[in-house]
């Protein structure tokens, strides 16, 4: 009788995967994972729709919780007349900035019509560098002269208020020392005279007085008016020199400008019972 081999049972286990604490551990940390990057994901898309928000508010304000300022804040826009102001001023104070046109500028003196350097405060001090002091005083000069003529004003006192000496918009007044500088510049070039050693008075001569003796004999010439007297207050105030350079003019100006043509042999000057009734007679 034959033998019959029974297949022995097979004991071993079969193939498995890991352990059922392994595949738990490796689930979570695929979770956080996916969760990380769905929060990353909707932080950035948080952020850009803020961006888009704040770029589209017409104040130009800055992000919510964000220490920097809009860009729109961080340089302040300059007008084109705060331009223009900058490019029509004749002199740049060395070691001053010129921010802009001043918020309330000084731009009439009654009727007259002031200078863009006039609401430039470096302009109300004396200037140390030489070279931006004679561009500075030259300024001036014309200015005095130039607003003098406009309001036939002959004498300046030092000691008293002088609307031309002070800007009250920018809060700026000239020093003593720059009123007589200045001054003293257009004395030196014949436009003006010291009344007193003091140099407490100035008389200015926005015509030089040999220009004034022209001015009169043209004048007198233009009216047909050689050969004929004329007192003392009708050329300072009459009719006939209504509108011109000689209505207002100061009285000792006048009398200087007079004996100059007296000496010409252009006139005669006639004394009178009173200073009134001084009269000039003109010759061709």
């Amino acid at each position: 009788m034959g033998l019959v081999h029974r297949k022995k049972p097979d004991n071993s286990l079969p193939a498995a995967g890991p352990p059922r604490e392994e595949i738990s551990h490796s689930e979570s940390a695929t979770r956080r994972r996916r969760d990380f990057f769905f929060f990353f994901l909707l932080l950035l898309l948080t952020s850009a729709a803020a961006r888009r928000s704040a770029s589209r508010r017409p104040d130009g304000a800055a992000r919510a919780g964000s220490t920097r300022p809009a860009l729109a804040l961080e340089k302040a826009p300059v007008s084109r007349e705060a331009a223009a102001q900058r490019s029509r001023s004749p002199l740049l104070i060395r070691g001053v900035a010129q921010r802009g046109a001043v918020p309330e500028e000084m731009q009439r003196l009654g009727d007259f019509r002031l200078p863009p350097f006039f609401n430039y405060p470096p302009y109300f001090t004396l200037q140390p560098v030489r070279e931006t002091r004679e561009k500075q005083v030259q300024l001036w000069k014309d200015l005095i002269l130039d607003y003098c003529r406009s309001q036939k004003l002959y004498i300046i006192s030092l000691e008293e208020d002088f609307p031309l000496f002070s800007n009250p918009k920018i809060e700026r007044s000239l020093s003593h020392e720059a009123k007589e500088v200045f001054l003293a510049a257009l004395v030196n070039e014949g436009r003006a005279e010291w009344m007193d050693k003091g140099h407490k008075k100035c008389l200015i001569l926005w015509l030089r007085i040999q220009d004034w003796a022209n001015y009169i004999l043209n004048f007198v010439k233009d009216n047909g008016l050689e050969d004929s007297v004329m007192t003392v207050e009708e050329i300072r105030s009459g009719i006939e020199t209504h509108g011109t350079e000689l209505a207002g003019i100061d009285r000792g100006v006048l009398m200087r400008a007079l004996k100059l043509l007296e000496q010409k042999g252009k006139a005669a000057i006639f004394k009178g019972t009173s200073a009134d009734d001084e009269g000039v007679k003109f010759s061709a």
